[in-house]
């Protein structure tokens, strides 16, 4: 799937559903409060000229299943898998204000996202730019489900020029403070 020349702008609002809705774990309440785009436990998606702005919480999410649902490996099957794979980002007009919306700051997500920006801060302290990068991958990869050890896994693309662009997230060991790196190393994620 392909997604261009699109304009996403301003999703700064509280949702109007709450995660789990229609039926579904992964319910569009799952989505953070200032997410421009988000890529769900999704695969062959291709994200370009697109123009992506004052989505203040992510501009761009890569998010695995396990991101939402506790028992995503519960749910794998044949023609099922958590793991996104093969996205390609490249060639969008991003732009990002100062700040996370308000209601970010009372979503399950966006809490995650916020606490991802200051231990971001805290493990890469020499970062020119404190905020949190436009481009949110929340870093859960198949190694996960094959004790694998390759960090780039699952084909991520990316190939966005600006500064800040990037974070692996490592959602994995989100709030063990002694594990949690999350990454703004885009250098394994980077399109060959």
């Amino acid at each position: 799937m392909k997604a261009y020349r699109n304009k996403i702008y301003d999703n700064n609002f509280k949702n109007f559903a709450k995660g789990g809705s229609f039926g579904t774990f992964w319910g569009v309440g799952n989505a953070s409060p200032g997410s421009g785009i988000i890529i769900l436990s999704t695969s062959n998606i291709e994200i370009y000229d697109n123009t992506i702005e004052k989505n203040n919480t992510s501009a761009i999410t890569i998010a695995s299943g396990f991101a939402v649902d506790e028992k995503a490996a519960e749910r794998i099957n044949a023609n099922y898998s958590p793991i996104p794979t093969h996205i390609k980002i490249h060639g969008n007009t991003i732009k990002m204000e100062d700040k996370f919306p308000q209601p970010a700051y009372e979503h399950r997500i966006g809490q995650l996202i916020i606490a991802t920006e200051a231990q971001l801060n805290a493990v890469e302290p020499n970062r020119s730019v404190k905020r949190i990068p436009a481009i949110l991958y929340d870093g859960i990869t198949s190694n996960i489900m094959t004790n694998g050890t390759s960090l780039n896994p699952d084909s991520i693309c990316i190939d966005q020029p600006g500064e800040n662009m990037f974070v692996s997230a490592d959602f994995k060991h989100a709030g063990q403070a002694d594990k949690w790196k999350p990454s703004s190393n885009v250098k394994p994620f980077q399109c060959k």
